[in-house]
């Protein structure tokens, strides 16, 4: 068909196709821990950084998501009492993250989840192709998020 051609020639449906595939895959494995991509990472986060020191809205700023997302995320994990949260003592206006013994060990499970699906990668490809494939990735998201972004996308009439 016709359309093959424009389909493997494509950076958008290489990038979404590629999502969907990779992701379907890890979010099973991740659906028998009870978490989705997004749950794993607020987990992940707490966990490499002091208890103290995470806010929800430094989540979204260094994930690339919504307040909203990391909202919806934190009342799951804390319904599941994997984390909690306590009020800014210096911001009552705003909230901690502390991450609980039960969150700290399901979080070593779900990076050693996620270290697999990169090591394989690394294994196939070499760690400075996948490194590279990375800051590929970067560039073309910094330059599509640019204000320029808004110029390529036709208009559409009301």
């Amino acid at each position: 068909m016709k359309i093959e051609k424009f389909v493997q020639n494509s950076l958008l449906l290489a990038i979404g196709s590629s999502y969907d595939t990779i992701l379907r895959g890890l979010n099973s494995k991740l659906k028998q821990e009870n978490c989705n991509l997004m749950q794993a990472l607020i987990l992940i986060s707490l966990f490499f950084e002091k208890n103290d020191a995470v806010s929800p809205s430094q989540l979204a700023d260094i994930l690339g998501t919504t307040r909203g997302n990391i909202s919806h995320g934190v009342s799951h994990l804390e319904k599941r009492r994997l984390l909690r949260r306590k009020l800014n003592e210096k911001d009552a206006r705003s909230y901690q993250l502390i991450l609980r013994p039960e969150g700290r060990r399901l979080a070593v499970k779900l990076i050693q989840t996620i270290d697999s699906v990169e090591n394989y990668f690394e294994q196939k490809f070499g760690a400075q192709e996948v490194r590279g494939t990375v800051q590929r990735i970067a560039r073309f998201r910094a330059a599509f998020a640019s204000s320029e972004a808004g110029k390529i996308l036709p208009s559409t009439p009301v």
